[in-house]
This record gives structure tokens, C-alpha cells and sequence, in this order.
């Protein structure tokens, strides 16, 4: 009998510990389930909204680390968006890559040849930027896109480059972004 006593106020001290320990974990696994839902991979939206808030490098990571799409579209537009945030930074080498890919998954889309146009003329590849520009140009006639941006920027730099007129005028990077 005293063994029975002894057993049950051992389990009375004991469980109170036990459901207290497990109430601590509980609030552990959750507090590391929600770390784990803000840590989550960002999305084009998330990365979209870095962008435009001007957070460049933090967008740049972001449209990395969602890594490549196996939607042509969101691929088109992740690479662009990815090249663009390195643009706004002054990253132009390393835009090049992203936007190659860019204009690789989608050869209409007239913002990202004119972002690689950009790219490639502030890296002084002004044969690759002129073609850049004119294949944003006749992308954005036929994919009925927009074109202001990309026809000024071929013609700022026709002029620059002495093809036309003299200007001093600087090509700018296209900031519209998927949607």
C-alpha cells in the first residue's frame, strides 16, 4: 500500500511537469511552424512588391530565390524583374544574364529586350544594345505592347551613338513589371 502511495504522489508531482513540458513544446513547434511560414519562398507578388517599392536589392534577392518557373510567362517576367532590380542598383553586368534569359523565354516581350538594351549599353556593348532596342521596337509592334519607352530609348541611343543626331540623353529602364 505504502508502494501505491508513493507511486501516486510521485505521478501527481510528475504530470503537472509533464503537461507543462509538453504545452512548451507545443508553443515551440508552433513559434518555429510560423518562423517557418514567414521564411517561406517569396512569391512573384512579394518580389513585385519589393520592386516598386524601390527595395531593389531585397527584390533581387527575392526573384532569386524563387528560383526558375516552368511557366514560360512567370519565367519571362521573374528574369526581367530580376534584371531590372539590378539596373536600379547600378548592377548592370550582372543584369545581363537574368535578362538574356528573359528575352530567351519569351522573344516578344518588348520591356525585357529594352531592359536588356540598357544592360547592355551601360557595359558598352552598344552592337548588342542597338539590337536589343530594335528587337524591343518591332516586339512591341507586334505583341501590340506598349513601345514609348523602348522606341525613346533606341532613338536616344541612335542619336548617341551618332547613327542620328548629337544628345546627351540617358535610356532609362522599363519599370512595368509582371502583373
Amino acid at each position: 500500500m505504502k508502494m501505491m502511495s508513493t507511486l501516486a504522489l510521485a505521478l501527481a508531482l510528475t504530470l503537472p511537469c509533464l503537461a507543462q513540458d509538453q504545452a512548451q513544446a507545443a508553443s515551440g513547434t508552433a513559434k518555429a511552424l510560423s518562423g517557418t511560414a514567414a521564411a517561406a519562398a517569396p512569391t512573384m507578388k512579394s518580389a513585385k512588391l519589393l520592386l516598386t517599392d524601390g527595395k531593389f536589392a531585397e527584390a533581387a534577392e527575392a526573384y532569386l530565390a524563387m528560383g526558375p518557373s516552368r511557366t514560360k510567362s512567370v519565367e519571362t517576367w521573374r528574369c526581367n524583374n530580376l534584371g531590372l532590380a539590378l539596373i536600379k542598383q547600378g548592377k548592370f553586368s550582372e543584369a545581363v544574364k537574368p535578362l538574356e534569359d528573359a528575352v530567351a523565354a519569351d522573344g516578344k516581350n518588348a520591356t525585357a529586350w529594352n531592359n536588356l538594351g540598357v544592360a547592355y549599353e551601360n557595359t558598352d556593348q552598344a552592337a548588342k544594345a542597338l539590337e536589343a532596342y530594335r528587337k524591343g521596337v518591332e516586339a512591341a509592334k507586334q505583341g501590340n505592347q506598349p513601345s514609348d519607352r523602348v522606341n525613346l530609348n533606341l532613338r536616344k541611343f541612335e542619336i548617341k551613338s551618332g547613327i542620328s543626331a548629337t544628345a546627351e540623353a540617358k535610356p532609362e529602364a522599363v519599370t512595368a513589371t509582371a502583373k
